[in-house]
């Protein structure tokens, strides 16, 4: 008698221990099917962010050349202010003119139009100072030619 218990016990547990196998064996499965879908889309989203913007990248080439044109124009304003003041006001009317084109793209995000109008202040700002800097300087360097040039006919005097 103890037998038929025995064996429905044991046909039981070995039926329970297919089910476990099989959930588990569907459970990697799909485990498995979900970790590759993510992780494509995962590839698809980094190459998708990974492309190039042209039109950030053209905001980049512009603060390039703000940044370059910054740092010629200081050095030739420090050899010769003169020259520098013109090549400033050519300079200057290019890169308004790229900041127009700028502001006339398309721009998904409407914070960028009051990023480049700030750009446009902050560069009318930087034209002021700059051209009073060569004021001052071309207005110092005119000082310094008059009172040395007085300074030698005084001396020619005596």
């Amino acid at each position: 008698m103890s037998q038929p218990s025995t064996a429905g016990f044991l046909r039981g547990t070995r039926q329970k221990i297919i089910a476990v196998f099989v959930i588990a064996l569907l459970a990697i499965g799909l485990a498995v099917t979900i970790t590759y879908y993510s992780f494509n889309e995962l590839l698809q989203t980094v190459d998708r962010l990974a492309e190039p913007y042209a039109k950030i990248e053209t905001l980049n080439n512009f603060f390039r050349q703000i940044t370059s044109l910054d740092q010629e124009l200081r050095a030739k304003a420090l050899t010769n202010p003169r020259l520098a003041t013109n090549t400033f006001l050519q300079e200057s009317k290019a890169l308004m003119a790229q900041l127009d084109t700028l502001d006339n793209l398309n721009w998904s995000d409407s914070n960028q139009h009051e990023r480049l109008h700030s750009i446009r202040a902050i560069l009318q700002k930087r034209n002021k100072l700059f051209l009073t800097y060569l004021q001052a300087k071309l207005s110092a360097a005119q000082n310094y030619s008059t009172s040395y040039h007085q300074q030698e006919n005084n001396n020619h005097a005596y």
